[in-house]
């Protein structure tokens, strides 16, 4: 419940109702006779208010795929904790940031799953923002999903479709009800281990899924130039402790997360 303070005081022979609303803007409202003239603000009390938007907590949204949601290959059972995954690592180091974390298993750029529904990035993408808006920072990591065998990728397509993705993300459309353009910290993801073969997922990822995530980084890099965004090049961390070769442990996303942060600051 809000608490308020009322005083009662003079200004230029005026009466003068000051509510004080605590943690919310206050009123300040001009008594003549019996009519109340509302609003009344001071100067100071401008500067005070304009303080308080000034501090305003930013938001920081991560959008990315089973690494971001914390999926653990050696024990898929178990979703990994919030303070050990790479977004949590982040987001200790932020405390008066507001994170989102929208990991999804599956979620590609924009490669449609004939098995698992609602996996493409792109066509889910306009909905978050709204949902989340306003937002600070987009965080995205995405392209592993998309260098599954199936889709048939490769490293131009895979750019493109991360090129249409960010122009999306800077699209007025998907931010006009606050106006606010967010910035973007583009992440290339991970590299993949270098036992893929005898992973649990090859098969549906392979030789050419591996070559395809290393030949991203300097794809992402000129990207990132191209539309004034910032690049984290998330592939100086390898998945080759998981033994699925493709999900990272507690440990590597200590080291991304470290990456991620080190670049964030820049932009908070």
């Amino acid at each position: 419940m809000l608490r308020s303070t009322i005083h009662l005081t003079t200004c230029r022979g005026r009466r003068i109702l000051v509510i004080y609303y605590v943690k919310s803007v206050f009123i300040v409202a001009c008594l003549c006779g019996n009519t109340m003239r509302f609003p009344y603000l001071f100067p100071q009390f401008h500067a005070m208010i304009e303080t308080k938007e000034s501090v305003k907590m930013k938001n920081v949204l991560f959008y990315g795929d089973s690494n971001t949601w914390g999926y653990q290959g050696d024990n898929p059972m178990h979703r990994l904790d919030a303070d050990k995954r790479y977004t949590g690592v982040v987001a200790v180091q932020f405390p008066d940031v507001h994170f989102i974390e929208e990991g999804l298993c599956g979620r590609t750029i924009c490669s449609t799953d004939p098995i698992d529904y609602g996996r493409n990035g792109m066509a889910m993408l306009p909905a978050l923002l709204a949902t989340h808006d306003p937002l600070d920072v987009i965080v995205i990591m995405l392209g592993t999903n998309d260098s599954k065998a199936m889709y048939g990728h490769s490293p131009f397509t895979i750019s493109d479709a991360m090129d249409r993705m960010i122009k999306l993300m800077q699209s007025p459309l998907l931010w006009s009800n606050t106006m606010q353009k967010p910035q973007i910290l583009l992440v290339a993801p991970p590299k993949m281990g270098e036992n893929l073969a005898d992973s649990v997922y090859y098969g549906m990822f392979d030789e050419s899924s591996a070559a395809l995530i290393r030949a991203l980084p300097a794809r992402f890099r000129t990207l990132a130039e191209k539309y004034g965004c910032t690049f984290v090049d998330g592939s100086a961390v390898t998945a080759a402790k998981c033994s699925d070769q493709i999900h990272l442990t507690a440990e590597e996303h200590a080291v991304l997360g470290r990456l991620i942060a080190d670049k964030l600051r820049e932009l908070l």
